[in-house]
């Protein structure tokens, strides 16, 4: 057995939050919500921290997503015994990893939701029985231009030759210069693209009427941050690659 010593409450070592837990052979490590406490960890220590719900504003793009999510349940119960079989036995296939970076499988509904939210996500067909895992090329981020007189954010990308994955664009809202890390602060974000006609690989994409209606006009951001995230979609199988994310400043 050890000590190991923990922030309660405040993730930043608050010396008036400090607590000591005693890990043993059988608990290692806490991650997760336990009735009203958030195990977690940072860069400095393990910490717990009180459960907070979230002000849920049940915005328009919430509400599609949770009636996309509603009708991939329904077409799940709606399948054939013999295709929701091949979904169950697939998970094997497609193993993921846990907070803790343990391998583990997920169920066959959670897999079939999945891949076929990527689809929809990219406005392919869904797929009623799971596909052949195959690896997912990343599409390289070239550069992001930001005009913000105009309005205009363009984000230059580029696939492997003959590799037609589709990308999906995450943004954020305008943020603090100071803050360099985000996870759930993403927003899914249309958007339009042109070829490069030197280049079939390489994409333009224009985001900055999609940006300014969702988040505000940008002169009002001068100086702060965002960040960008690009996750390739195969269209055919649904399967995604590994997302490349930057952060960008307005100017």
């Amino acid at each position: 057995m050890y000590f190991k010593r923990v922030a309660i409450g405040n993730p930043f070592f608050n010396s008036k939050t400090m607590a000591s837990i005693k890990y043993s052979a059988l608990i290692s490590e806490m991650r997760g919500k336990l009735n009203g406490t958030v195990f977690s960890r940072n860069h400095y220590a393990a910490y717990a921290r009180n459960k907070v719900t979230p002000y849920n504003p049940r915005t328009d793009r919430q509400q599609k997503i949770r009636a996309v999510f509603a009708e991939l349940s329904k077409t799940w119960r709606l399948l054939h015994q013999e295709q929701r079989d091949a979904w169950n036995q697939a998970v094997y296939n497609f193993l993921r990893t846990n907070i803790f970076g343990d391998t583990y499988k997920p169920s066959g509904i959670n897999l079939f939701i999945r891949i076929n939210m990527n689809l929809h996500n990219v406005r392919r067909d869904r797929l009623l029985l799971p596909p052949k895992p195959a690896p997912v090329d990343s599409i390289k981020i070239i550069l992001i231009e930001i005009d913000a007189t105009n309005n205009s954010i363009t984000i230059i990308i580029e696939s492997l030759p003959g590799i037609t994955h589709i990308p999906i664009l995450s943004v954020t809202r305008p943020l603090s210069p100071g803050i360099n890390f985000v996870k759930s602060e993403f927003r899914i974000l249309d958007f339009s693209y042109n070829a490069d006609p030197s280049n079939p690989q390489r994409y333009y994409l224009k985001i900055g009427p999609q940006y300014v209606e969702k988040f505000g006009a940008l002169p009002n951001f001068i100086g702060q941050i965002f960040f960008v995230k690009v996750l390739p979609i195969d269209s055919h199988t649904g399967l995604n690659g590994i997302p490349i994310q930057e952060r960008v400043i307005i100017h």
